[in-house]
């Protein structure tokens, strides 16, 4: 039997995500090209975070897209994910593919009880939150 693949590459950068919490889902799919590229495309793929680690709640691998979403505020922090590629029948894997996830507190935030007095002014840096 002829082992097939020979080499596994990414086909292209995971962009960083940037996500707000209670807005919707940000995904990635990462996607691979095997070398020769005639061979079966049976990609198993391993999403964790960059030390191995399981991802936290509000990172899901449901194949073949990884989404960011979350409503609980205690999330908000930063992540690294890695994605391991491995080729079932030749072992090959390939384990380049990252991207960085940082989640922040909410875009807006709602007044719902005691008007601000009109003299007021806030002013909230969206780069700080």
């Amino acid at each position: 039997m002829v082992k097939c693949v020979l080499s596994i590459a990414p086909q292209a950068a995971l962009t960083d995500v940037l996500y707000f919490i209670t807005d919707p889902a940000i995904t990635r799919t990462p996607a691979y090209n095997l070398t020769p590229s005639n061979c079966p495309y049976e990609l198993v793929l391993t999403v964790t975070l960059s030390d191995g680690s399981p991802l936290p709640s509000s990172i899901t691998y449901t194949a073949p897209t990884i989404s960011v979403q979350t409503n609980a505020y205690a999330l908000a922090t930063s992540y690294t994910v890695k994605i391991v590629a491995t080729d079932p029948k030749t072992g090959l894997t390939n384990s380049a593919l990252t991207f960085n996830v940082v989640i922040k507190c909410t875009k807006s935030i709602t007044v719902s009880a005691n008007s601000i007095p009109a003299t007021t002014t806030y002013t909230l840096d969206p780069n700080v939150l």
